[in-house]
């Protein structure tokens, strides 16, 4: 467990307090990463299915953003292409979903160093992704 668990849970605390007051549940993949996208002609179909239920959607975007490296730029046409039109309120929502995308994979990592047989750095992507939440922090949660 990363040193500081105690703080980055009470952290992740206040992301969730601030979240709440506008969540939505809509049916979410919850796994929406660039690997889970397939090019089909003119369509995008979604692939990797078993993780998905009512959740609340801007996890989905925030993990689409996160993993597609998108800028703030690419966030708000992500939110303009999702609600049809600009909807600034909602980018400072989503940096602070990002930060709950990173503390999940930060999450699954230490999970898979106790547990995994695969030669892979967990501690490693671990603790870049816990860095990743704390800057998604700053000036959007705590």
């Amino acid at each position: 467990m990363p040193p500081r668990v105690e703080i980055l849970l009470q952290q992740l605390g206040k992301v969730d307090i601030r979240l709440r007051k506008s969540m939505k549940l809509k049916p979410s993949h919850l796994d929406l990463m660039i690997e889970n996208l397939i090019e089909a002609g003119n369509d995008i179909k979604l692939i990797d299915w078993e993780y998905s239920a009512n959740a609340d959607f801007r996890f989905d975007l925030a993990m689409f953003s996160f993993k597609g490296g998108l800028d703030k730029s690419g966030d708000e046409l992500l939110i303009k292409t999702y609600y049809g039109k600009n909807r600034p309120e909602l980018y400072a929502e989503l940096q602070a979903m990002k930060a709950v995308v990173c503390f999940r994979e930060a999450s699954w990592a230490i999970l898979q160093r106790a547990i995994s047989p695969i030669q892979f750095d967990y501690k490693k992507y671990a603790t870049e992704h816990l860095a990743d939440f704390e800057h998604y922090l700053v000036g959007h949660v705590v």
